[in-house]
């Protein structure tokens, strides 16, 4: 207790904004022992007796990070960091004693600079990064010069870090060197490593992925050649082959996370697909909702065959549904749309089905699309208008549930003709392509009931009746028109986008022609 109140009164107050490390200020003899620091540059009179050292428990850690310092042993750097109350902070512990980190301290620092900064947009961290540029380079040397020294904990670590922080520098340094030394040390990491690692380097392909398509689509199964390095794609081939044979240790967000990696980044990958397929079907009931629609989302995105997945899902999903979040709704309706392309498909395209005709019971009863954003919207009509109305000769119930979809849809859009002009122009241009093939099916609908013998038969009116489809999206077109020409005028179209949306507009004019041209006839009589 003495020594303690000694030490106490010896403690001089740190200096805010600068690291407690660089004072060097000397030691009490009770600070020295606290911190295990050696009893060399005390006050000599009063060398104590050697004693056993304390435990160093996260309360040690926080006490010692306080005290002034003799010595930059890596045990009180790691104190110093980890109780660190700013990415400042963090930066300046790595400006003043970056040349004598070890790897447990790199490891600190990343995690602690990710911490500081993950509530930051994208553009602020950056900035923030870019304004400490000297600390970082000292940081990013030391994990260079200490690569040989890492685990493969430490290395799945940083790895992450190094995704998350999205700043130029780290995620070079990730994609040359850290990528050539997880590649050697793969066969160490563990499940949670092994995803952790994989969605990292997703990540960074994703993000390449939006900077060269900046107008990047709903449609996002869209493939596009993502160019890796070649340190990094060896990596990932070769994680590949290690989850595949370990797929049965890997968690139920392992698994989902792995199979969005390798979708993502646009790796084939058909025998890791297999085993996760295998593994997620043995046992469903594991994965949490988001899980399972990553899942089916990568399935889909990465053209894997798996019936007995989407099958076994069908019901989960059809459980959760009024319960389910828009964005999360949108993409197990997509994955299920995108898996039923295709002849072959009958699983995929019958769970579409059931998808949306339960989508439709349920906004029937709760008026659930005011919740839905402009893109969640735009995807909703892109999904409900392919796979369930191709399926038309086999299930008319689920044609009609997609019409009915589309027509709340569209007279929601045009009761708010807001919600059109906050849409980006490919959101536009899948909504109105969408609006075209449900109103062109509308059409074959109405022709199909006319020439039925019970064409006589009166018809209730309901959302999915083909008049009212055929009512509700031309209003659509006549509501998105002056929003095309705005867009037009900043040239804010890509060439995809602005080839849907012409396609669109003139498939509606030639219908409207069509229209015109039978009431006159039926006016006439010929």
């Amino acid at each position: 207790s003495m020594m303690r109140a000694l030490a106490t009164l010896r403690r001089p107050w740190r200096t805010p904004g600068r690291s407690s490390v660089g004072g060097r200020e000397r030691l009490g003899v009770g600070a020295a022992l606290w911190v295990g620091a050696p009893c060399r540059g005390v006050a000599q009179d009063l060398q104590p007796p050697p004693v056993r050292q304390m435990m160093r428990t996260g309360e040690t850690r926080a006490a010692a990070a306080k005290l002034p310092l003799t010595r930059t042993d890596a045990f009180t750097l790691n104190c110093e960091l980890t109780c660190a109350e700013s990415i400042e902070h963090v930066l300046s512990v790595v400006r003043d004693h970056g040349r004598d980190f070890n790897v447990v301290n790199i490891t600190t620092a990343f995690f602690q600079l990710h911490e500081h900064t993950k509530e930051l947009s994208a553009a602020e961290r950056r900035h923030l990064l870019a304004s400490h540029a000297s600390s970082c380079k000292l940081l990013i040397a030391a994990t260079a010069r200490s690569a040989n020294a890492f685990d493969a904990r430490g290395i799945a670590n940083v790895v992450y870090a190094c995704a998350k922080l999205d700043y130029p520098p780290t995620t070079a340094l990730m994609l040359d060197v850290l990528a050539r030394l997880a590649h050697d040390k793969l066969e160490h990491f563990n499940g949670h490593d092994l995803s952790n690692t994989a969605w990292a380097y997703a990540l960074v392909c994703s993000r390449q992925a939006s900077a060269a398509a900046p107008f990047g689509g709903v449609d996002e199964g869209s493939s596009r050649a993502l160019k890796l390095p070649e340190p990094a794609r060896v990596l990932l081939e070769q994680l590949a082959a290690v989850a595949t044979v370990r797929a049965p240790d890997l968690s139920a967000q392992g698994l989902a996370n792995i199979a969005w990696a390798f979708a993502t980044c646009q790796l084939p990958a058909p025998k890791l697909f297999g085993a996760i397929e295998r593994e997620a079907v043995a046992d469903l009931r594991r994965f949490e909702p988001l899980g399972l629609t990553m899942l089916l989302w990568s399935f889909a995105t990465a053209r894997a065959r798996a019936p007995e997945l989407f099958a076994a899902a069908q019901g989960p999903v059809l459980a959760g549904l009024a319960t389910a979040p828009p964005k999360e709704l949108c993409s197990q309706l997509w994955a299920f749309a995108r898996a039923a392309e295709g002849g072959s498909a009958r699983a995929e395209a019958a769970g579409c089905v059931a998808l949306v005709r339960a989508l439709e019971q349920e906004t029937a009863v709760r008026d659930v699309l005011p919740t839905f954003a402009g893109s969640d919207m735009a995807r909703l009509l892109h999904c409900v208008t392919t796979a369930p109305l191709a399926a038309e000769a086999e299930a008319e119930d689920g044609v009609a549930s997609a019409l009915a979809l589309v027509s709340r849809t569209a007279a929601l859009l045009n009761a708010e003709p807001k919600r059109l002009w906050r849409m980006s122009p490919f959101e536009l241009s899948t909504t109105l392509a969408a609006a075209s093939r449900a109103a062109a099916t509308a059409e074959l609908t109405a022709r199909a009931t006319r020439a039925s013998p019970h064409a006589g038969t009166t018809e209730h009116a309901s959302p999915g009746r083909p008049s009212e489809v055929l009512r509700q999206t031309s209003a659509l077109f006549a509501n998105a028109a002056p929003v095309v020409h705005a867009q037009l005028q900043l040239s804010s179209f890509a060439e995809q986008a602005l080839l849907a949306t012409v396609s669109a507009f003139g498939a509606e004019s030639a219908r409207a022609d069509r229209a015109d041209r039978h009431g006159l006839a039926a006016a006439t009589g010929s």
